[in-house]
């Protein structure tokens, strides 16, 4: 994905961005990303459900869990995604 020109300047974007903020808006910077960059999902018109997270698209485990699992997929709402804890797996 980094190497779309388009989505490059998004995430430079977003690191600019935290340079200037709290540590708690880089708290929600992160959480925005990670529910999006890293493990975000799509619908398109037909509402097909597919998969764009680089953290989705790199383990097959990762994919058919988020899309077979039953886990609650909500539409984005970048409120509501900086106020979601994610789950890290230790």
């Amino acid at each position: 994905m980094l190497c779309d020109p388009d989505f490059a300047a998004f995430s430079q974007e977003i690191g600019l961005a935290s340079l200037a903020v709290s540590d708690e808006d880089i708290e929600k910077l992160a959480k925005c990303y990670w529910f999006s960059v890293e493990f975000g999902l799509c619908k398109e018109g037909n509402n097909t459900v597919k998969a764009y997270g680089a953290g989705l698209l790199s383990s097959f485990g990762e994919i058919r869990h988020a899309m077979q699992g039953d886990n609650t997929k909500i539409d984005w709402d970048p409120s509501v995604a900086c106020n979601t804890p994610y789950p890290i797996t230790e």
